[in-house]
């Protein structure tokens, strides 16, 4: 990517006239977006989309518009985000060293990626959804701009659009912090992305032993499939160090009488993940 966009357009335009590649992806999940009655860029937050569902349509919005000015190599990697969105594996945010800063925006780019990654860590709530997609995708594309570094006014428009997704983020209690790990269609199994997130929340227990955990498995798949993910994630957070005597393991429907957020649901509001929610441990009346 530290080439500039037109080398990249003709490098591009020879490797896709040989085999294809993202364009063919990129037309299907259209063909299967106008097949939707919902467009979820253009729905309400807390609407009963999952993250990846908003993940996929900023990645596939953002893999179209430099498709448009021809950079094929910049709209292949955000299709390749887009679908692996769709199929229910979370893309991470970019990574900083696959870029060539300048050291300036080097700093810049370290202190926002620090702030979404904690923000995707423990925001990740479905009133937060559509926010959190917002600027993972602004803030992928503010590193492209700032590697290229020559439109100003795309750089700024990048990262005020990343700023403004992050100040819509609404905060969890003080009392409670929320995670989340995803899940691919009927997988069970952790991929080493989740067990990433909880060594996250093994360290934040570490730092704040006087929380108490509640595990929640969602499936569309049935209680089967949640309460395995669930126990699967239990299991894993007692590797991690976690005491097993502090965490409640439950799936959606068997939690809905402890956890008012969650007390009605719907099945357009179950996605394909388990929610580790860690509350402070009630203080005792003196």
């Amino acid at each position: 990517m530290s080439l500039n966009k037109s080398i990249f357009s003709i490098l591009s335009v020879c490797l896709l006239t040989a085999c294809g590649h993202y364009s063919e992806d990129l037309a299907a999940m259209d063909r299967m977006n106008r097949m939707d009655t919902v467009v979820p860029h253009l729905i309400e937050p807390a609407a009963g989309h999952s993250f990846n569902t908003y993940l996929a349509s900023e990645y596939m919005a953002l893999a179209h518009e430099e498709n448009t000015s021809y950079d094929y190599k910049s709209a292949a990697l955000f299709t390749k985000k887009a679908k692996a969105a769709q199929q229910g594996k979370v893309p991470p945010p970019s990574k900083i060293d696959e870029y060539d800063l300048p050291e300036e925006a080097m700093k810049t780019a370290t202190m926002k990626r620090e702030k979404l990654v904690s923000a995707l860590q423990t925001q990740n709530t479905p009133e937060n959804y559509a926010a959190l997609a917002r600027a993972q995708v602004q803030f992928d594309k503010w590193l492209e701009e700032s590697e290229e570094g020559h439109q100003q006014a795309a750089i700024k428009n990048c990262s005020d659009s990343f700023e403004a997704a992050m100040m819509q983020l609404g905060n969890p209690l003080a009392d409670e912090v929320n995670y989340t790990i995803h899940f691919g269609a009927q997988d069970t199994a952790l991929t080493q992305g989740s067990i990433t997130t909880i060594q996250d929340v093994a360290r934040f227990f570490g730092e704040n032993p006087d929380y108490d955990f509640m595990v929640i498995g969602h499936s569309a798949y049935g209680r089967d499939t949640a309460a395995s993910r669930a126990g699967n994630v239990r299991e894993a957070l007692v590797q991690a160090g976690v005491p097993a005597m502090t965490i409640r393991a439950y799936t959606q429907k068997e939690q809905a009488t402890f956890y008012k957020a969650s007390a009605t649901p719907t099945p357009t509001a179950i996605s394909e993940r388990v929610n580790i929610i860690l509350r402070k441990k009630p203080q005792p009346v003196m």
